[in-house]
């Protein structure tokens, strides 16, 4: 695959990406994800949905604030509490310093998958997600269904 950069934020709006099958996936972590990882890197990002870099997939790489640790999730939606917040929110889709309001749930159930190394297969989660790491699958997932923070 060749080096992948951010795409126009005009090209990331209303695309609507198609599920990663299980026999994509080995080849999305080995050359795929470790890009997306420079590109958060490099533009101190906390997440990055595949749409972003132009491929029409539904996965996202992201990481909480002030840790190592960054999550792959497939194929996901989430569903909201009733409870919203209004907060500050980027998007690397957009120039740099460039945020918008927005309003998230404060907490979501979240439904994705996971690659399980051991069974060579996609693994359905289903769990409840709270704080910055809810807002973040928000954010994330958003882009697999063409929803920006200036669409949203």
């Amino acid at each position: 695959m060749d080096n992948l950069e951010l795409v126009n934020n005009s090209k990331v709006e209303g695309i609507c990406c198609e599920n990663v099958k299980s026999d994509e996936v080995e080849s999305i972590l080995n050359t795929i994800v470790p890009q997306m990882k420079g590109i958060m890197k490099a533009k101190d990002g906390i997440g990055i949905a595949a749409p972003q870099v132009g491929i029409k997939k539904k996965f996202s790489v992201y990481r909480i604030p002030n840790t190592d640790d960054y999550h792959v999730v497939f194929n996901g939606k989430y569903f909201g509490d009733a409870s919203r917040a209004q907060m500050q929110e980027g998007c690397l889709s957009y120039p740099h310093g460039n945020s918008k309001k927005t309003k998230r749930y404060k907490a979501i159930k979240a439904n994705y998958e996971v690659w399980n190394e051991e069974t060579k297969q996609l693994e359905k989660i289903t769990r409840r997600v709270k704080g910055v790491e809810a807002i973040i699958l928000q954010h994330e997932i958003d882009h697999w269904y063409g929803k920006t923070i200036y669409t949203k």
